[in-house]
């Protein structure tokens, strides 16, 4: 038994993936200033600092049961609408996510 939110596999919980999608597709934001927000590494390599491949890969391949295609953004939309989609109440679309991420 792990806690709530905690993902198999993953170095990330549920909230941290989700905030890190919706700040990159909701929010704007570029793969690096989502990666200095949310991971809490802060020594990165040369590729590291242009931005941040596990947005894509958990796009790609999330660990909700969302089915996606397109390109990376486009399947990121969906799954922060799908977490959204999934939270109690109203609010912005990322704190709704983030909210959504925790449910079973």
């Amino acid at each position: 038994m792990v806690p709530r939110g905690v993902l198999p596999r993953l170095r990330y919980g549920a909230v941290a993936i989700a905030l890190a999608l919706a700040l990159w597709v909701i929010e704007g934001e570029s793969a690096a200033r989502v990666r200095a927000r949310v991971s809490p590494f802060r020594y990165l390599g040369h590729d590291a600092r242009r931005g941040w491949r596990s947005l894509s890969r958990w796009a790609r391949g999330s660990p909700w049961s969302v089915t996606t295609t397109g390109a990376p953004r486009e399947r990121a939309a969906r799954v922060v609408q799908h977490l959204a989609g999934r939270a109690l109440g109203s609010g912005p679309l990322t704190a709704l996510a983030c909210a959504g991420a925790l449910l079973p």
